[in-house]
């Protein structure tokens, strides 16, 4: 089911969105640069979306895929008279070679993931929320270890019942709304665990420790089209050189943080800005 999803997930809403565009914005994508939003857009829309499910409490990766897949499709034929290719062909292959270049930089040092799972700070507060949203389709969890504590003992362990709600911890990281209730909250930016329930289902533990790297990759690959875009070829495989080689870069790109998300999300907007402004 994974392996169905995955092209799903990582490049088909993204195709369909470029396909829809006038021909003339089409054609004024460079090969590289349709090929990087049809992977950026769709990664985009399959976060946010599974975002929404584990809001709702309704997560899993198969309801993902079909829905995209779905809604995909449903804007092809609605729109079908729109439809063209979404990728141009390179006027000359050598024109791809510079993010060819940037591109296998970032997977060299990026693609090894950090193995940091430990609770108590903020990546193993992020694991623990891709692992909670894989296996309970929902962000909130109810914890029945809290709703056993009878109720003259629970200031043994949880002090002044009157104080206000998240004032308890469950966890480091993960806070309670109040013993009463026994709903614990993963803090932080939740779009990032949310997309990293994706890969957590898929694969375990594993799949969540790929999501920095999956974001890192990306990140890079953002900041080196928007360079294109502003400066031109030479500046932006500087750029990216750079930022490839760069060791915070690294670091965050391996790193379960949300860190690289943000890097990525920035400069692909601000990529479709000067694109279509």
């Amino acid at each position: 089911m994974a392996a169905l999803a995955a092209p799903v997930l990582f490049l088909l809403p993204g195709l369909v969105i470029l396909a829809l565009l006038p021909r003339q914005d089409r054609q004024a994508l460079a090969p590289d640069e349709g090929l990087f939003l049809a992977a950026a857009l769709s990664v985009m829309a399959s976060a946010w979306l599974g975002l929404a499910l584990a809001e709702a409490g309704r997560f899993s990766l198969p309801g993902a895929a079909a829905l995209l897949a779905a809604g995909s499709v449903a804007a092809a034929l609605l729109l079908r008279r729109r439809l063209g290719r979404p990728l141009r062909r390179a006027r000359a292959w050598s024109e791809t070679v510079p993010a060819a270049v940037v591109l296998a930089l970032a997977v060299l040092l990026q693609a090894r993931p950090s193995e940091y799972v430990v609770g108590g700070r903020d990546p193993g507060a992020y694991v623990a929320a891709m692992a909670t949203i894989a296996r309970t389709g929902g962000i909130v969890v109810t914890d029945p270890v809290v709703l056993s504590i009878p109720p003259e003992d629970v200031e043994l362990f949880y002090r002044n019942r009157d104080r206000p709600d998240f004032s308890w911890s469950r966890f480091m990281g993960l806070d309670l709304e109040r013993p009463s209730s026994g709903r614990v909250f993963p803090q932080f930016f939740h779009l990032f665990p949310a997309f990293g329930a994706y890969l957590f289902q898929a694969l375990g533990i594993r799949g969540a420790l790929a999501t920095p790297p999956v974001f890192g990759i990306l990140g890079t690959m953002a900041v080196f089209f928007t360079m294109r875009r502003l400066f031109g070829r030479g500046p932006a495989l500087l750029a990216g050189i750079l930022l490839d080689v760069n060791v915070i870069q690294v670091w965050f790109g391996r790193y379960p943080v949300s860190e690289t998300m943000s890097q990525f999300l920035l400069f692909t907007a601000m990529l479709l800005a000067f694109f279509f402004v």
